[in-house]
């Protein structure tokens, strides 16, 4: 009796597990479908909604141009004696010498991954970091004019690759290398350029993989070139945008430095749910360790002599160099 009994629960259980995963089947190709009808109607919408847009850009928050020599106090202060001699006195803390520690790059970064079939593999430095990512061979495109239309035909082309497994990739490096979105979009553009030898091309590239990672961002282009325009976190300077429904879209550029460029043509539309807007802010100290360098500091302080060996990464002042002017909080997160 008990065996029937067993027999009839694992039956039931059987059945129960196959409708189940008949219903999940069902619902993943209903999903795929939908994404795909999805990417289908926005490249429709590119071959249509676009407009010209005059660029616009803030002035310098600083009033005054900040001094290039530093300015010389006109009349010395001169405190009392019998302030001094109340004052208490501060005894300095002394500094010990510790052996500097060079730290290197984890490994797991450089390991060369397995081979993806139909993949090429796209290598690169990133600042002084080795990255190789391999990308669906089809993400290739050419592009003989500069127009709605060649932007509509890239993104209905691009968005038929298999660019889940690339977006897992950039993930995956951005992650182990701690990237602010800042430092992202960088990666992504270098990635962009390896991969098509163009800067228009590589900023459509960039352009898709932000907006599949929910980045609120669109192209726009004039007479020989394509802009990327992201919404920003925080106000920028001296920095190109335009507004659209309300919102300001800066241009983007690996150099953080854009000039005035007049008018482009865009597009008012959004994808659906690309609705995060890019930062700077750095959250976490990132991991560039490729290019380390020392440097001596010496000083003078109660009659002694200090040295002292200071390590750090020409990567992430070359980082910095490329952050344009903007809230005051980001420079001091």
């Amino acid at each position: 009796m008990l065996k029937k009994v067993i027999l009839v629960i694992s039956l039931v259980s059987f059945l129960f597990a196959s409708e189940y995963q008949d219903w999940l089947n069902s619902q993943n190709k209903e999903y795929t479908a939908y994404k795909k009808s999805m990417d289908e109607e926005f490249a429709d919408m590119l071959k249509k909604d676009w407009a010209a847009f005059k660029a616009f850009s803030d002035p310098s928050p600083y009033e005054k141009p900040k001094p290039i020599v530093v300015p010389k106090i006109k009349k010395p202060i001169i405190v009392p004696a019998k302030e001094i001699n109340k004052s208490p006195i501060v005894k300095p803390i002394k500094i010990i010498k510790k052996p500097t520690k060079i730290v290197k790059e984890p490994k797991k970064i450089i390991k060369k991954p397995k081979m993806i079939k139909n993949f090429k593999t796209a290598s690169f430095k990133f600042y002084s970091i080795p990255i190789s990512i391999q990308y669906d061979k089809k993400t290739t495109f050419k592009m003989n004019k500069i127009d709605k239309k060649s932007i509509s035909k890239f993104w209905d082309k691009i968005s038929k690759t298999n660019f889940k497994k690339l977006l897992k990739q950039i993930n995956k490096k951005s992650d182990a290398l701690n990237l602010n979105d800042w430092a992202k979009y960088q990666f992504i553009h270098k990635l962009g350029t390896t991969i098509y030898k163009d800067n228009n091309k590589a900023n459509l590239f960039t352009w898709f993989i932000l907006v599949k990672m929910k980045y609120d961002t669109k192209v726009g282009y004039n007479s020989n070139k394509i802009y990327l325009l992201s919404t920003m976190q925080h106000s920028l300077y001296q920095v190109s945008f335009f507004t659209l429904k309300k919102k300001r879209y800066y241009i983007l550029t690996p150099n953080g430095k854009v000039g005035n460029i007049g008018s482009i043509f865009t597009y008012a539309g959004d994808y659906p749910k690309a609705k995060k807007k890019l930062s700077f802010t750095i959250f976490k100290e990132m991991k560039f360790y490729n290019n380390l360098k020392e440097k001596n500091l010496k000083f003078k302080y109660n009659g002694k002599k200090y040295s002292i060996d200071a390590q750090y990464s020409e990567d992430l002042i070359n980082f910095y160099k490329t952050y344009p002017q903007s809230d005051y909080n980001i420079y001091f997160s």
